[in-house]
């Protein structure tokens, strides 16, 4: 039997929409798929190591879980907060830009001239990768001298599978906000993930359905067939 995590639908984007994103751990990921960050690190481990270690992107998007996972033998199990501070939250060694201008990133977080078309609602802060990439600075996600980091990076939470478990938001599910409940698989894969609503749609019988005595009834006069 595994236990899976189901997020109410209301409750997927706890993110107002409004502003840096504050107090929420980005998701660890491989973005790229595990597959991939795994071939990468068997075709050249020292570059592999590199990214994990001095580029932020590659690390906490692109193949976070592959770069610090300590629950697999197959990941580098590197430190995970340490490289954040030096990457994101320390200002004096932090790779903290607005890559398109703060101009442009002011107006994504205050929601100002096109961001306000209702065909861009669903960009924001907490649309990772993209905030992460384009308002790094805007959107809380690092340490400057002006600014300091409002994003909260826990390990422990950014690789929690009941916080974690939907691929449409990059942002951990506060533990309030989803409930736990049975499915009868044996191992979580992503087949799992994304047809668990299917399943529980489909399958979401009763717990102890009463027999219905009609049927009982009717069962019993096909199964004793009246002789002629």
């Amino acid at each position: 039997m595994l236990h899976i995590s189901v997020d109410p639908p209301n409750s997927i984007r706890p993110y107002s929409g409004f502003g840096p994103i504050v107090g929420q751990t980005p998701c660890c990921h491989d973005r790229m798929t595990t597959v991939s960050c795994n071939r990468l690190q068997l075709l050249n481990p020292a570059l592999f190591l590199y990214n994990c270690v001095h580029t932020p992107d590659f690390a906490l998007v692109q193949c976070c879980r592959s770069c610090f996972d300590k629950r697999s033998p197959f990941t580098l199990n590197l430190d995970y907060d340490k490289i954040v501070d030096v990457l994101l939250t320390n200002p004096t060694t932090s790779d903290c830009t607005d890559r398109r201008g703060a101009a442009w990133c002011e107006r994504l977080v205050k929601r100002k001239s096109f961001w306000e078309q209702r065909r861009f609602k669903g960009l924001d802060c907490s649309s990772m990768p993209f905030a992460f990439r384009v308002c790094r600075q805007s959107c809380g996600y690092c340490s400057s001298h002006e600014k300091k980091a409002t994003v909260v990076y826990d390990y422990k939470v950014s690789t929690d599978i009941a916080r974690c478990n939907n691929p449409a938001y990059g942002l951990a599910v506060p533990p309030a906000e989803h409930k736990t409940i049975d499915l009868p698989f044996r191992h979580k894969t992503l087949v799992h993930t994304v047809y668990q609503n299917l399943y529980l749609k489909t399958f979401s019988l009763p717990t102890n359905p009463k027999p219905n005595p009609n049927n009982t009834a009717s069962n019993n006069d096909n199964n004793n067939p009246k002789s002629g």
